[in-house]
């Protein structure tokens, strides 16, 4: 133990280039990522949502040979590459299953972090404080449960910002490493460009302290109009049958949305929330996440004042990439307490970089210490974290088991689902048993599913039974005869074995009604 110990201690304050050192403090940070969120991993809401899903069927596909993952599947944006593959190394060795998934999305947040650390290790920074950052990097509210999960970009965003971090302040200044940021911006833009944009001011603070400005910015930009162009060529290849977020300009729009967002500032910052919903978060933690967010905020206001006056331009180029952030986000007309995390991922990057440039002023030492206090104490909340919209108080990992079972059971070739996270859930990981359906014929994110159902339902609608959650029956309800032969299974959903014609047409009017 002492020898582990010292060896650590050397590591910290002797940072090495060796590529061994590297791996191994990869390694212990993806442990130590995995142990923070037992809380949440040992818990009755460990579970995963349907864009986790997504990404789970796109690393089978990859596996089987049959697809190269670009973007999102049905969709020609969120850059998914990575997290498929990251995905498909633990699918190999544990199978298709939540623990895959959530194990291939902090192999690449621990990659992420490793990169940042050691940047931070070629600053002479006392242990206790390095210690800090590190416990703050694992922790971090925001990347808590999001360091875990592979939903098509976003912990691929953080990934390369982490290693644009590591070009810009631990590596020499070269053409290669100017193109190889021009190369992370891009695929950063393409995961998720709001976790670049706030990030971006590191870059162009950077730049704004080099000499030859514009030959090094046309390089840095010549890497990053290539790497687009580059995946956008061959990911444009795949059909898109799936439209993004729509955009919404105008003043009087854009105050409304902006106060719309504004709701779920907290939420994204600590992530409790679920697509468009905040999730209850502990009064206690919800106390300290304020708490955290008005000590950064008054801290950098400090920074500003203390630093020299050449490092205080950076806090214009923070106040610029705030102000087009906000633009941005209100252009979304849905509650989107997600898209905060970008916001929040510059914050945490710009409490590095300010804590590294005063290392040894006391009042960075006690912000740095007392926030780290803050993001550890959050992971006692980890086993209140949700990623399902329907909360019926139970083991979420059992009763999906035990509607699978109560299916299988019954003979059934394929199911009918009335919503479409439990239909990618369900295909994920009993897909090619018994393939699901939402009352879909076309416009399906994987359309294989949908077309195998329609199938078995042509040619025998006894082989066919509907499912999903209990209390959403797309109005089948309202049909006499559908309530007589449904039953609920593990509180949470039901199945109707008697998959009648009238049933059926029932749940395709529901849908078609609903936009498809």
């Amino acid at each position: 133990m002492k020898k582990l110990k010292a060896y650590l201690f050397t590591t910290v304050t002797q940072p090495d280039k060796s590529i061994r050192k590297f791996f191994l403090w990869w390694g212990f940070i993806f442990l130590l990522s995995i142990l923070v969120r037992l809380p949440h991993f040992l818990s009755k809401n460990f579970w995963f949502d349907g864009d986790e899903a997504i990404i789970g069927i796109m690393a089978q596909d990859l596996l089987a040979g049959s697809n190269f993952p670009f973007y999102f599947s049905g969709q020609n944006y969120g850059l998914s590459t990575f997290e498929v593959f990251s995905t498909a190394i633990f699918e190999l060795l544990l199978g298709p299953g939540i623990w895959a998934l959530r194990l291939g999305g902090l192999l690449l947040f621990s990659l992420g972090v490793t990169f940042v650390l050691r940047t931070v290790q070629s600053y002479p920074l006392p242990r206790w404080l390095f210690t800090a950052i590190l416990l703050l990097l694992v922790t971090f509210p925001t990347w808590y449960l999001w360091g875990s999960m592979v939903r098509g970009g976003y912990v691929t965003a953080f990934l390369f910002v982490c290693i644009i971090f590591y070009c810009l302040f631990r590596m020499r200044t070269s053409a290669g490493q100017l193109f190889l940021i021009g190369i992370c911006s891009g695929i950063a833009f393409e995961s998720h460009v709001l976790i670049l944009l706030p990030f971006s001011t590191l870059i162009a603070w950077w730049l704004w302290q080099q000499e030859g400005i514009l030959v090094k910015s046309a390089t840095i930009l010549t890497g990053f109009v290539l790497t687009v162009v580059l995946f956008r060529w061959f990911g444009y290849l795949d059909e898109a049958n799936w439209g993004g977020t729509q955009s919404t300009w105008g003043w009087n729009s854009q105050i409304e949305n902006l106060q719309l967002q504004m709701h779920g500032l907290v939420a994204g910052f600590s992530s409790f929330s679920h697509f468009e919903m905040n999730i209850p978060r502990p009064f206690w933690w919800d106390i300290l996440l304020k708490l955290f967010l008005i000590v950064s905020g008054i801290y950098l206001i400090w920074h500003f004042f203390y630093s020299k006056s050449t490092e205080r331009k950076q806090y214009l180029l923070i106040f610029l990439s705030i102000a087009a952030y906000l633009i941005l986000i209100s252009t979304i007309g849905t509650a989107s307490p997600r898209y905060w995390i970008g916001l929040f991922t510059g914050l945490l990057f710009w409490l590095i970089v300010a804590v590294c440039t005063t290392r040894s002023a006391k009042t960075s030492i006690l912000t740095i210490s007392f926030l780290c206090l803050i993001s550890v104490a959050g992971v006692f909340s980890g086993s209140k974290m949700k990623q399902h919209w329907y909360d019926a108080g139970v083991n979420e990992i059992n009763a999906f088991e035990g509607f699978h079972k109560t299916v299988h059971e019954s003979g059934a070739k394929a199911v009918f689902i009335t919503d479409n996270f439990v239909q990618y859930q369900w295909n994920y990981l009993y897909g090619k048993e018994i393939p699901a359906s939402t009352f879909r014929t076309k416009g399906e994110r994987i359309e294989r599913f949908c077309k195998r159902v329609n199938e078995y339902y042509k040619e025998n609608p006894e082989d066919v039974v509907i499912g999903g959650l209990w209390g959403i029956f797309f109005t089948m309800d309202t049909i006499p005869g559908f309530n007589d032969s449904r039953h609920q299974v593990e509180t949470k959903y039901f199945i109707n074995p008697n998959a009648k014609e009238e049933f059926v047409q029932q749940g395709f009017r529901f849908v078609e009604g609903k936009g498809g």
